[in-house]
């Protein structure tokens, strides 16, 4: 949630702002799906059939965190399948896109 608003928490700037814009913006230019910024993979996911930016963080067993700023959201995906690639990749776009976000209105 920290992400999602900018740092601030209950009215406190937790993270500063300029953080948050930093660490989310490219950085390092991939050859993965998005580019990175400081530990958060910047990714355009599919809503109403347009893209919209958000960036995630994404760990072993399939364990992700996403932001989607235009839409005011945070989804979290658990996963167990360490060392697995299995959750990764498109069975997690998936379900954020063909579920999470396809369920918001």
């Amino acid at each position: 949630m920290l992400y999602l608003n900018n740092g601030v928490w209950q009215g406190e700037q937790i993270i500063p702002k300029n953080w948050i814009s930093e660490s989310t913006t490219k950085q390092i230019e991939t050859k993965e799906e998005g580019d990175y910024g400081y530990f958060w993979w910047i990714k355009d996911y599919i809503y109403k059939e347009r893209f919209v930016k958000g960036f995630e963080a994404s760990g072993n067993g399939g364990n992700k965190i996403v932001v989607i700023p235009e839409l005011k959201v945070v989804i979290i995906l658990t996963g167990s399948a360490y060392g697995s690639e299995y959750v990764e990749g498109d069975q997690a776009k998936s379900i954020i896109e063909d579920f999470v976000l396809a369920s918001i209105k």
